[in-house]
């Protein structure tokens, strides 16, 4: 395995170039600058970090799935379509280059799921290894997180709660941890294909990155309206609750508060293919319907300047 002082940055740069897919509408890999071609629709943009030791407990080159996921979602919470991305690398020198070039490998794969192509961007030597990637995307309507409309169905994209649970297994080398768990930390399951077809319809958006009780607290406060969540339509993992007992771990606080599932809550009156977890009411705040009681969620999730457990 050889390491990146043996490549030099010019000798990296390329390698990525060599391991990733192309775009026919962009111009300059190699340039200072990538050139782009868009249509006129509204250009949606966002970026996002990932770091070892804060999102993730190890590193494997799957991980370059999960920071592309996790910037891809910013976009089609808002129903943009990703075409582009951005990377801005440090790694440490000594750093074995089989890995990186496996790790971008993934990265494309997940940028392909979802439309987009990787068209440039930095490397820096420093440690931990981290990541900052910034997608364009494109939107003939976009969603905020502030248009939740009285009567709208709440809709999920996918399961909760498995990622913050694997994150807790690595962390605490856990053996006992099913492998979806895990897997589900270290490379979040996202179908943009069916969370763009609830998006068109969608009246509000928001991914789910730092947990549904912090986000959909975002969502319920701009839009001035009260999100009920119905506990039995929940999406999670039936191994969750067993898991979560066996660990001193509270179930509810995996599932709204702990984050890293990267799925998208939409607010929509015409829910299709996604999963119904509740209704959007008159009112303030973010409750849960649990066995006939209503349960008021704090509006809490990770944060990465506060102490989280």
């Amino acid at each position: 395995m050889k390491p990146l002082t043996s490549l030099g940055e010019l000798g990296l740069i390329g390698l990525i170039g060599k391991t990733v897919s192309k775009s026919k509408s962009s111009i300059g890999f190699s340039d200072d600058a990538a050139a782009l071609s868009f249509s006129k629709k509204t250009v949606v943009a966002s970026v996002d970090s990932m770091r070892l030791g804060t999102h993730a407990n190890l590193f494997k080159p799957v991980l370059g799935r999960k920071a592309m996921a996790a910037a891809l979602t910013d976009l089609i919470a808002k129903n943009a379509a990703p075409k582009y991305a951005l990377t801005s690398l440090v790694v440490p020198k000594t750093f074995p280059t089989n890995l990186l070039i496996e790790f971008y490998k993934n990265a494309d794969f997940e940028l392909r799921k979802s439309g987009a192509v990787l068209v440039g961007g930095d490397t820096d030597a420093g440690e931990p290894f981290s990541l900052t990637t910034t997608v364009l995307g494109e939107t003939n309507r976009f969603v905020p997180r502030s248009g939740a409309k009285e009567g709208d169905f709440l809709v999920l994209t996918g399961e909760i709660g498995c990622a913050s649970a694997g994150y807790f297994a690595t962390k605490n080398n856990w053996r006992d941890c099913p492998k979806k768990f895990v897997d589900e930390q270290l490379s979040p399951s996202v179908d943009y294909s069916k969370a763009l077809k609830i998006a068109a319809r969608a009246n509000a958006g928001i991914d789910l990155s730092d947990g549904l009780g912090k986000e959909a607290g975002l969502m319920a406060a701009l839009s001035k309206k009260k999100l009920v969540f119905d506990f039995n339509k929940l999406p999670f993992d039936s191994r969750l609750p067993e898991f979560c007992e066996k660990h001193s771990l509270s179930l509810l606080d995996l599932l709204f508060h702990r984050g890293e599932d990267y799925q998208v809550l939409y607010s929509t009156k015409k829910p299709s293919g996604g999963i119904i977890v509740g209704r959007v009411e008159a009112g303030s705040g973010v409750f849960l319907r649990k066995e006939n009681k209503l349960i008021k969620i704090p509006a809490r999730g990770y944060d990465h300047f506060l102490k989280n457990n």
